[in-house]
C-alpha cells in the first residue's frame, strides 16, 4: 500500500498474528528491516480514521517523530512526523512543532496554506522545495507527504476550498468537442499518489504525443472515490471510480464514434497496456 512510485511501501506481516503493519523499502532484503507502522490492519484503520496515521520514516511505532532527516534501520530516510502540529493559538493559526516546519518563514508557510486551502498540491510542493530554505531540502515524496498531512489538518479544521463537484458527461462530451485533433479514442487508465489509486479518463488523438510516437492523450477527468484505506475496510473491489470511468467513457465515445478502452476496471495497475499498444506499428 502506498505511491507506486514510491521507494517505500506498507505491507501487512503475515509471519505474526496478529499481522503487524509493516514500512519496508523496495529494495529491502526482507522485512526484518521493515519499520512497524502499526499492530495490525484494525490499528491502522482506527488511527487514519482518527487523523493520526502518518506515513513518516520513524525507526520504530513510538519513536514518530524525528529532529532531522537520517537513517532508519530499514535503510528508510527518516523524515520529520509531518503529523507534529499544535492546536491553533490564540489567533486561530496553526503551529508546527517540528524542525522542518518551523524552520519556514512564516510568511512564507502562510503561502504554502493558501496553496494547500486551494487544493493546490503540485504548487505548495514546489514552492515548499525551491523556496522553503530547508537543509538537507525535502525530496520530492517526502515533502509531498509532509503537505499531505498538512492539508489534512487544514481540512479537519474547516479551511479547505469545498473540492468541485466532477464533471457531468455532458461537460466531459463538450470537452471531447472542443479537441482540435483527430479523436481516435477514449480511454480509461489506472493512476495513483500517495493517497491511493484514482482513474484518468482521456482522448486520444493523432498526433504525436509524450509516451507515443503517433498519438497523444488529451484529459478529460480524474476520478476518485476514496483512498487505499478502501483495500482493508472491503469497500472496494469493485472501484467506483472504474464504473463512472466505463459509463461516462462509453457515453463520450459513442457520441464521437470511437472505441472505449480500459484493459482492467477490475484491478489497478500502472503497467498495463495502453490503447496505443493494441494498434498496429
Amino acid at each position: 500500500m502506498g505511491d507506486v512510485r514510491a521507494p517505500e511501501h506498507l505491507v501487512l506481516d503475515l509471519r505474526s498474528d496478529p499481522a503487524a503493519m509493516l514500512l519496508a523499502h523496495i529494495n529491502s532484503s526482507g522485512l526484518d528491516n521493515g519499520i512497524e507502522r502499526a499492530e495490525d490492519v484494525g490499528d491502522l484503520i482506527d488511527r487514519i480514521a482518527a487523523g493520526s496515521f502518518a506515513f513518516d520514516r520513524g525507526i520504530s511505532g513510538h519513536q514518530r517523530c524525528a529532529e532531522r532527516p537520517d537513517r532508519g534501520r530499514s535503510g528508510c530516510r527518516i523524515m520529520a512526523c509531518p503529523s507534529a502540529l499544535t492546536p491553533p493559538d490564540d489567533n486561530g493559526e496553526m503551529l508546527a512543532t517540528n524542525a522542518w516546519w518551523n524552520a519556514i518563514d512564516p510568511q512564507l508557510l502562510k503561502q504554502i496554506d493558501d496553496l494547500l486551502c486551494t487544493r493546490r498540491l503540485i504548487q505548495a510542493v514546489v514552492l515548499l522545495r525551491q523556496e522553503g530554505g530547508l537543509q538537507p531540502p525535502p525530496g520530492l515524496y517526502e515533502a509531498q507527504d509532509l503537505l499531505i498531512e498538512r492539508r489534512a489538518e487544514l481540512d479537519r479544521r474547516g479551511l479547505l476550498e469545498p473540492e468541485p463537484p466532477p464533471p457531468t458527461t455532458a461537460q466531459l462530451i463538450e470537452k471531447a468537442d472542443a479537441i482540435a485533433a483527430p479523436i481516435r479514442a477514449v480511454e480509461a487508465f489506472w493512476d495513483g499518489d500517495t493517497q491511493g489509486w484514482f482513474v484518468v479518463l482521456v482522448a486520444i488523438v493523432s498526433r504525436p504525443g509524450r509516451h507515443h510516437d503517433r498519438f497523444d492523450e488529451v484529459p478529460l477527468t480524474v476520478l476518485r472515490h476514496g483512498g487505499d484505506i478502501r483495500l482493508f475496510t472491503g469497500q472496494v473491489p469493485p472501484w467506483p471510480e472504474a464504473q463512472q470511468a466505463i459509463e461516462q467513457g462509453q457515453s463520450v465515445a459513442r457520441h464521437v464514434g470511437v472505441p472505449f478502452h480500459f484493459t482492467n476496471p477490475e484491478a489497478p495497475d500502472v503497467n498495463l497496456p495502453r490503447w496505443w499498444d493494441t494498434q498496429p506499428t
